[in-house]
């Protein structure tokens, strides 16, 4: 729900004997508003599936995702252990039928396909992923079709899975009540929503029926099942320092942020105020293609409030759009004046930094992403792969690319390049006094130069240009439309068939430190700047994940830990949703705990795995096995000869 994120609404069970219905109290008491300690959800909220009585019961209860469910259950927070235990149709599913995720893409092309009556040659042109998987499998030597597994696996979802094992459609349209809507909404449709919830439970039921023979023949041995049960008991104890953590980790974030910000910002006025007066943009190397056309600030309401006060001169001065881009909306409550929404993942950062890479100054194109502009030599621009204007369609477009390449300050180009013992070809640019003679080709520049393609890719000597261009991974040349010069891609951590989406990402510290990257006249601040994304990355990629983490606490109304009721606060629990099989390799899927990195003193939040402390009177036990898998391999080896150390794998493994 929109307003009780943290808590459930409704809840619908079915056994053998009767159907059984839960409502939240808050659903039937409006005025029933229980606060969150720090952040953190009550038990009384919480669903209750067990009584003083049953306790000892051993009990199962089955569900579609239940791992998501159990989230919402109060015995999952319990600190002391029950016999109840919880079995996914989702993750037998996933073992059995579920897809990867180029079968996902070709699934759901077929599916879009069928929809609107296409053939299944129409499949193979919709997307690289689903091309790839269809050129690399070879289904004609198994006697299929490209398509003919399709009709025998499912995404993920109930109603997919539905359809596959019962054949039969599931409406799912009303669970946007839950999703979208409020308490209230709920109230307004409560038949409505108590129908849907048992469609759902009576759909979940039809499916392990089906689901269950299938699953016990694939995979008879009972450790299977027991593990499954077992690994959806995942319980997390936490105490006051959880919420210590994420205050200090925010607080941390926002500061560096805010630094990162200041120095942005500083820029962007430095440019403006030094490059509009006699044009001198048009000359510079990464400021020439930049939309410098005056406008007037968006006007400010007289009850705005500037922040600091700004002259009424300076509200109707004229500046660049690019400029108007990066300022507030003055419409805002806590509007602040000059460029403050600027962060270095724009495109527009890597210009006002001039940043270079072994010299040459960054450029960035739609098509490719971030690279260098070299001056061409005569083979290289022979040989250069043409980037077509249309290859990307004017909606898709960030900017004007290939209609503003006639403005680029050819001349400052190789005159900079000259000046800074840059090589070029004095064949292919004689408008330059300046230029030297260099009389290799390409691959000189790839075989001598070190700072020019610094080794990421190895170039044969007895490569020619034209096998170089064929590979699929090539870094350039490419000829993106401005005469005379050559571009080449910045390397990816994943290979340059992947574009760059901002060098000042934190994989790009350590080619500062060696001298790869760097700024005209910004090194400092550059290195300032990288060094904070590094800093921040792992906080800004997880900290949605686990701000939103279901903490629950045991106290002081609660179970309390250690006697007094005085102990008993800061103590609770996280129950991580855990899909036990989340993977058709049947690995279990979580998206942060099982994700969660070791403690690195450079890396805001990385403590994460550290905030789960045992309560008092409890230590928590860490074990691992190194290569297990390899492990099972070994075993599994020797199972088929018969004897210990059968094959050669299995020796090795229980050796070491």
């Amino acid at each position: 729900m929109t307003d009780s994120r943290l808590l459930p609404t409704l809840a619908v069970a079915l056994t053998k004997d009767a159907w059984y219905l839960w409502c939240s109290p808050r659903l039937v008491d409006s005025t029933c508003t229980t606060p969150f300690p720090e952040g953190r959800a009550s038990l009384d909220l919480l669903i209750p599936l067990e009584t003083d009585k049953q306790t000892d019961t051993p009990r199962l209860v089955v569900g579609h995702n239940v791992g998501f469910d159990r989230g919402y259950v109060r015995e999952s927070y319990m600190l002391e252990s029950s016999n109840l235990r919880y079995l996914d149709t989702m993750s037998m599913h996933i073992s059995m039928a579920g897809l990867t995720s180029s079968q996902r893409a070709i699934w759901q092309a077929k599916a879009a396909a069928s929809k609107r009556g296409l053939t299944d040659s129409h499949i193979e042109t919709t997307t690289k992923i689903v091309r790839d998987h269809l050129n690399r499998q070879s289904y004609s030597k198994f006697g299929i079709s490209k398509f003919d597994w399709i009709d025998q696996c499912s995404p993920n979802g109930l109603a997919d899975v539905y359809r596959l094992y019962c054949g039969k459609k599931l409406d799912k349209a009303k669970k946007e009540v839950f999703i979208k809507g409020s308490l209230q909404d709920v109230r307004d449709s409560f038949n409505i929503s108590v129908n849907y919830c048992a469609s759902d439970v009576l759909a979940t039921v039809k499916v392990l029926d089906s689901l269950l023979p299938q699953f016990i023949s694939r995979f008879p041995h009972p450790v299977t099942l027991a593990g499954i049960l077992e690994m959806g008991q995942a319980f997390l104890p936490i105490n006051s320092n959880w919420e210590k953590y994420i205050r200090l980790s925010e607080e941390t974030y926002n500061r560096f942020k805010d630094e990162m910000k200041n120095i942005l910002s500083e820029k962007a006025e430095s440019v403006k105020k030094n490059y509009i007066e006699g044009q001198k943009y048009e000359k510079d190397l990464w400021l020439w293609d930049l939309d410098w056309k005056m406008t007037k600030p968006t006007r400010i309401l007289k009850s705005t409030v500037c922040n600091p006060p700004v002259s009424a001169s300076a509200l109707n001065a004229e500046i660049p759009v690019w400029y108007k881009d990066l300022m507030m909306s003055p419409n805002k409550p806590d509007y602040i004046t000059g460029p403050v929404n600027i962060s270095s993942n724009m495109m527009l950062s890597p210009k006002l930094l001039r940043l270079t890479w072994s010299g040459y100054p960054l450029h960035h194109t739609d098509q490719l992403g971030w690279g260098y502009i070299v001056p061409s030599t005569s083979e290289a621009t022979a040989n250069a792969k043409v980037v077509a204007p249309n290859s990307i369609k004017p909606k898709q477009s960030k900017r004007k690319l290939l209609d503003d390449y006639s403005k680029f300050p050819l001349k400052q180009f190789l005159d900079y390049c000259s000046d800074n013992n840059l090589r070029c070809d004095e064949d292919t640019f004689k408008k330059s006094p300046k230029v030297k003679k260099v009389d290799e080709e390409l691959d000189y520049y790839a075989e001598e130069s070190d700072s020019f393609i610094d080794g990421f890719i190895d170039l044969d000597k007895q490569s020619s240009l034209s096998k170089l261009q064929s590979s699929s991974n090539i870094a350039g040349p490419y000829n993106i439309g401005i005469e005379g010069v050559n571009f080449y891609k910045l390397p990816h951590s994943n290979g340059y068939q992947n574009n760059v989406g901002s060098p000042l990402s934190r994989e790009y510290l350590h080619h500062i430190e060696e001298g790869r990257l760097d700024s005209k006249d910004s090194h400092d601040l550059v290195l300032k700047i990288l060094d904070i994304n590094r800093k921040t990355s792992y906080w800004r990629g997880n900290r949605d994940r686990i701000m939103e983490q279901k903490a629950v606490s045991w106290g002081p109304d609660g179970e309390c830990v250690g006697g007094g009721e005085s102990e008993c606060n800061g103590y609770g629990a996280i129950v991580p949703l855990v899909v036990v099989m989340g993977t058709v390799t049947r690995r279990g899927v979580e998206r942060t705990w099982m994700t969660a990195s070791n403690v690195d003193d450079n890396r805001i939040g990385s403590e994460l795995k550290a905030m789960i402390q045992a309560p008092p009177g409890y230590n928590i036990v860490g074990a691992d096995v190194d290569s297990e898998e390899l492990w099972i391999a070994a075993v599994l080896g020797d199972s088929r000869g018969g004897w210990r150390r059968k094959e050669p794998g299995s020796d090795r493994e229980l050796m070491d």
